[in-house]
């Protein structure tokens, strides 16, 4: 069980009593605030591990809220909830501390568990690290102590030097006098010390004078100075000006210093030089103390030289260098090649954590190279461990690329591991190399065990086969066992008797033409299966030879050709038989040449024989007008080697469908077959059937006409309905104003009465309209951007009579949403009006029945849907209700063409309608057209202004 503690501060009584649940079965303590009022007072006096803070609450944002709260400071980790995926309020979000940002959508409840896990991973991560922090800042507290009690000590111990100082000048005196017991001293010592006054060497010791090759007498006898000959040029002013200053009282901080010499043969050295004042004979010199630094000089030279030529060979590396920190979870070095390697610079990659950099490797390849890590972590240097491993890492490109990394694990003093460096090579065209070869390797196995072919190889050495592929046993009956175990003898007499003396004439010259000038590879026999049956074989040799063209064994292929050759038979057979057919076709066949010339023709006319129109041209047979058009289908057929066909006008003014068909030979194409067919009868058939889909469709355009005239007098009564009222109207306002233009006085009444007369005429001009809108002949050659919208609400406003009448009402959803489409409006008018009229006249008898209008957009296409309550359609009659003619009213109430103009004016728009009886017993006709239909103007979906016709 988790001992987390969690308060959901969520106003949603149904979503947070579900959330209490879900968390409750992954062992959660919870909590609840209702609003934010409840939350502040609920953190007052406890503080839960985790808070879920709904970003909209009823009185407050969950932003307000956590602003609200007085203790900063401890303020408990927190996820903010919402029901909107708000980019922008998510980074604020997370920039103000929270820990993570939940969307409310479908896969919320899915995903909580988890995601409270990860982030108590993420807060038991901090407060590992505030721990590690304060340990830190307490360590760094107890160092300081111990500096101060360190710098104490050290106070007190300068206070003593300094009284051991005084008593050390005090007892100079006693030195001076003990100088034979100093020399004595020097002179054992490993040391090089000499004493310099005035600039005048007055003492040197032994191992002084042998680092430079001098005696002791030759120092003491150079004059003031003169031993700065033996300092190198360019220290020379230096090591002078240091020795003038300590001996003129200056402080002993510059006594340490390093300076090039030449000994007595002139060899280059490096001496360390330690100055020290001291009081010589009661005077005051300086006490150098040399030591030997030239071995440590060159050993660092050497050092300097090899870490530039290394650091060169790291830059000029293709390879990809690296230092990664264990310690720090970051890159300590990066070769230049990074940027060739992985398209990420020097200083990226830098930046980059290991954690970053490991989240960037394959996911296929993440467990093994962790594996691999934690192996070279966890043992110890002696054992043998792989350095190498590959995987696949994704570039800044994010293009995965493979990589061969060998690394070598780098271990402090405790054997303890703190770095890792490497060098990492792009193999991809390696691995690339590899499968494509693995592949190869499989295809080309896979094709010789597949292969119907027997593919071997005969050893002439040891004469025995060295491979048999598997086809052996289907093209021979043997087994590979069974086959290697005949010997050359019994292979040859197994060919048929007749064909015995071509294989070995064969095979002989085969063996004997080193030069492969006279020898063809293949040869043709008979050979008995182990059945007993003869089949046909063709054997395709090849002769290895050593060196010396000597023949060492043959490689063969094998092929089964025994239905070939019967092929071959039977092609010779019917040849014959195709040649007559060819010369009894009804079409005419002809070979030509480039230059138009006839080789063969199967049939000419009856006045000519086929022998004098051999050598001819085809133009010499053809009407002038059609030498062009021939021609220049010859020359495209023999420049582009593709088939032309035309139709074109022959001899006798007949048409002639004329196709012709390259033949190549060699790759070349040097003749082309043509083919001319009557086709005379087929273009007037043609020509008829175009002239009657013509008439047809002027037919099926009287049907729509004819079928809005019917709707047209199923309008009357309401028409007739809705002009009588102001018509009445009308009537009594002029009685009114006649009766009362014998009373002068009421002029005003009667301006009134003829006013309101005149709003009754406009009324019914509008009524007009509207129905003569709704009934007018489209015009097919011209479209409009137009809203469904507006054209549901014409047909509603046309029919709401009817409707009323019938105690049905119709509704719409959605179709103010759909974009405008580009066609007639007065076809989609005709298509609502049919689908309203159907609902409205199976309402009728019926009481509060309703139709609903659905337009919305699904997958390319605008979807509208005709939904009713009316009772549906009888299960037999679905499939017949679009045929024409077909209708279940009595007769003289329809006609049974509307849905059938309905199916052909949808179809006219790429459309498709169909009907289907719904739950509530009801009908609903579908409809759908592809949004292709959404005019080229307009924009995001919104209708252009001023498009409609009838705005």
């Amino acid at each position: 069980m988790n001992p987390y503690t969690l308060l959901i501060i969520e106003d949603d009584n149904d979503l947070a009593v579900m959330l209490q649940k879900l968390l409750k079965e992954h062992g959660y303590h919870l909590d609840r605030a209702s609003n934010g009022a409840q939350a502040i007072d609920f953190l007052a006096t406890q503080r839960p591990d985790l808070m879920l803070v709904d970003y909209t609450l009823p009185d407050m944002t969950g932003f307000e809220l956590l602003k609200k709260l007085p203790d900063k400071e401890t303020l408990p980790p927190y996820i903010i909830v919402t029901g909107h995926n708000n980019t922008r309020l998510a980074v604020e979000a997370l920039k103000d501390g929270a820990l993570d940002y939940i969307v409310k959508d479908e896969s919320f409840i899915d995903l909580l568990p988890a995601i409270i896990s990860r982030c108590f991973k993420q807060i038991e991560q901090q407060k590992a690290l505030r721990q590690t922090q304060e340990s830190l800042r307490e360590a760094y507290a107890d160092l300081e102590r111990r500096v101060q009690e360190r710098t104490r000590e050290l106070t007190d111990t300068n206070e003593l030097l300094r009284r051991e100082i005084v008593q050390r000048q005090q007892s100079d005196d006693n030195l001076i006098e003990s100088e034979e017991k100093f020399r004595m001293l020097t002179e054992q010592s490993l040391m090089d010390i000499l004493i310099i006054q005035d600039g005048q060497i007055k003492y040197t010791n032994q191992a002084f004078c042998d680092i430079f090759e001098w005696t002791a007498e030759g120092f003491l006898a150079l004059p003031p100075y003169g031993f700065a000959s033996l300092i190198h040029p360019d220290d020379k002013e230096l090591a002078l000006e240091r020795l003038k200053r300590q001996q003129g009282g200056a402080s002993n901080d510059i006594r340490d210093y390093t300076i090039r010499c030449y000994t007595q043969t002139g060899q280059l050295i490096y001496i360390d030089i330690y100055s020290k004042t001291i009081q010589y004979h009661g005077q005051s010199a300086n006490m150098v103390t040399c030591a030997n630094a030239t071995e440590r000089k060159f050993t660092e030279e050497q050092l300097r030289q090899n870490e530039t030529r290394f650091r060169n060979v790291l830059e000029s590396s293709r390879d990809l260098i690296y230092k990664l920190n264990l310690t720090t979870g970051f890159y300590d070095f990066i070769s230049n090649s990074v940027k060739d390697q992985t398209g990420f610079t020097t200083e990226e990659f830098l930046a980059m954590s290991a954690e970053e950099a490991f989240n960037r490797f394959h996911p296929e390849d993440r467990l093994h190279y962790q594996e691999h890590l934690d192996s070279l972590l966890n043992h110890t240097i002696e054992q043998d461990i792989k350095p190498t491993i590959e995987y696949r890492w994704k570039c800044k490109d994010n293009q995965y690329r493979w990589f061969s990394d060998n690394r070598v694990l780098i271990r402090d003093d405790q054997n303890n591991p703190i770095a890792i460096i490497g060098s990492a090579r792009d193999v991809t065209k390696n691995k690339q190399a590899e499968e494509l070869l693995r592949q190869n390797e499989t295809t080309f196995r896979s094709v010789l065990e597949s292969t119907r072919d027997l593919i071997y190889k005969y050893n002439l050495t040891t004469a025995s086969f060295e491979f048999l592929s598997p086809a052996i046993e289907q093209a021979f009956g043997y087994t590979q066992d069974e086959y290697i175990r005949l010997t050359a003898k019994e292979i040859i007499h197994r060919i048929h008797p007749e064909d015995r003396a071509h294989y070995t004439e064969h095979f002989t010259t085969l063996l004997n033409d080193s030069q492969f000038e006279n020898a063809k590879p293949i040869s043709e026999y008979r050979w008995k299966r182990k059945e007993g049956d003869y089949r046909w074989f063709s054997n395709s040799r090849v002769v290895l030879r050593d060196p010396q063209g000597k023949p060492i064994s043959v490689i063969g292929a094998l092929r089964d050709i025994t239905e070939h050759k019967l092929i071959e038979e039977q092609l010779r057979q019917t040849e014959q038989q195709w040649r007559s057919l060819l010369t009894n076709s009804p079409d005419t066949i002809m070979l030509l040449d480039q230059k138009g010339r006839i080789q063969y023709i199967n049939r000419v006319r009856k006045e000519l024989k086929t022998i004098d129109v051999l050598g001819d041209t085809i133009y010499e047979h053809l009407a002038e007008e059609q030498h062009n058009i021939h021609r220049k289908m010859l020359d495209q057929a023999f420049q582009t080697g593709q088939v032309v066909s035309r139709n074109v006008i022959g001899p006798e003014n007949c048409w002639y469908a004329v196709r012709i068909v390259p033949l190549s030979k060699d790759d070349k194409i040097n003749t082309v077959m043509l083919i001319a067919t009557d086709i005379n009868e087929q273009i007037q058939s043609e020509k008829l059937l175009k002239a009657n889909e013509e008439q047809l469709n002027i037919y099926h355009d009287q049907m729509i006409q004819a079928e809005r005239i019917a709707q047209l007098g199923t309008l009357s009564a309401t028409i007739a309905h809705e002009l009588n009222q102001p018509l009445t109207v009308i009537r009594l306002l002029l009685q009114n104003s006649l009766m009362e233009l014998n009373d002068s006085k009421k002029i005003e009444v009667i301006q009134e009465n003829l006013d309101d007369s005149l709003d009754e005429i406009n009324q019914m001009v509008a009524i007009s309209n509207r129905y003569r809108n709704l009934m007018r002949i489209p015009e097919r050659e011209q479209t409009h951007p137009f809203s469904l919208l507006k054209t549901a609400r014409r047909v509603i406003d046309s029919l709401h009579k009817s409707a009323e009448q019938a105690n049905i009402s119709v509704v719409t959803e959605g179709l103010e949403t759909l974009p405008p489409l580009q066609g007639e409006p007065g076809d989609f008018e005709q298509i609502f009006f049919i689908l309203t009229q159907n609902a409205i006249q199976a309402s009728m008898d019926k009481a509060n029945r309703r139709l609903k209008i659905t337009g919305r957009t699904q997958e390319n296409c605008i979807f509208i849907s005709f939904s009713d309550d009316c009772g549906g359609i009888h299960p037999e009659h679905l499939d017949k209700v679009f045929t024409p003619f077909f209708t279940t009213k009595p007769i003289g109430q329809g006609t049974g063409l509307g849905l059938g103009i309905a199916t052909r004016l949808t179809e006219r728009y790429n459309g498709k309608i169909w009907v289907q009886n719904n739950s509530k017993n009801g009908a609903t006709f579908n409809l759908t057209f592809p949004l292709s239909l959404m005019p080229v103007e307009a924009n995001n979906g919104e209708r252009l202004p001023g498009n409609d016709p009838f705005e």
